[in-house]
């Protein structure tokens, strides 16, 4: 009779079978939604002035806030923080 801890299922090296939250772009990763600290260089602006202008531009539609920064760049709030997504090129 085996024992219990030979009767568990061993663990297997498959892939996940979840999703992962990243499409992939060639090698590198290209994230769907960019945190607040990482869009602000590249928007040209510092993170206070990002913050304070998604707080300005804010606009309800249904159940999300969005704010619209042009040439595609969105910010869409997640509870308390900002997301900025850009247009895919």
């Amino acid at each position: 009779m085996p024992s219990s801890t030979e009767s568990q299922a061993q663990p297997t090296d498959a892939p996940p079978t979840e999703a992962p939250t990243y499409r992939m772009a060639g090698h590198r990763r290209a994230h769907v939604y960019e945190a607040i600290a990482d869009a602000a260089p590249l928007l040209g602006m510092t993170v206070q002035a990002l913050r304070a202008r998604c707080r300005r531009g804010a606009v309800r539609e249904g159940r999300e806030i969005r704010c619209y920064l042009g040439d595609g760049v969105v910010a869409t709030k997640f509870g308390r923080t900002w997301r900025v997504r850009f247009p895919r090129l």
